[in-house]
């Protein structure tokens, strides 16, 4: 029985633009917890090129886990409402729910989180990864500011969730 966490792309990519993507993979992994991409979230991410390459050196040092063991066809018919990469993990826990209990999505998208909590399973944010960050010392008081300032241009969110983003988390 492992810890996983389960991102969705449009998280890895502001960790990655907001250069907390190696502090992300090194708290997770201190703690215990193992990174799992699904191949689609994968296929997601283009853009900027050194976060796939990062992610395919990741999972040839197996500190990410690749995985592609779930209901590719049934995806979109299951969660209509939802991107591919979304869809993706969601399908993957359901099969990995026999492995785990402790299992943490991690979904920007409103209506992801809603689907998935929905159906029984944690979610977390950038913001909430952020914060986690922030609690555990990897990111300084004066990177605190630069990360509010910088944040709206990489991610949708409210100004009220970006004031959550302070160094007494």
């Amino acid at each position: 029985m492992g810890r996983f966490l389960l991102p969705d792309a449009s998280s890895l990519i502001a960790l990655y633009e907001l250069n907390l993507i190696n502090s992300f993979l090194d708290c997770a992994s201190k703690n215990g917890w193992v990174i799992v991409v699904t191949n689609t979230v994968n296929g997601e991410i283009n853009n900027p090129i050194e976060l796939k390459v990062l992610i395919e050196k990741k999972v040839s040092e197996r500190e990410i886990i690749l995985e592609n063991n779930y209901d590719q066809d049934a995806l979109l018919i299951r969660f209509p409402s939802l991107g591919p990469g979304e869809a993706s993990i969601l399908s993957l826990v359901e099969e990995m729910r026999h492995v785990s209990s402790e299992i943490v999505l991690i979904f920007d998208d409103k209506k992801a989180r809603s689907t998935a909590n929905n159906n029984g399973y944690k979610t977390i944010g950038t913001v909430g990864i952020i914060k986690a960050l922030i609690k555990r010392g990897y990111i300084t008081a004066e990177k605190i500011e630069w990360i509010k300032e910088k944040l709206p241009s990489i991610l949708y969110c409210s100004q009220k969730l970006i004031e959550k983003i302070n160094g007494d988390c």
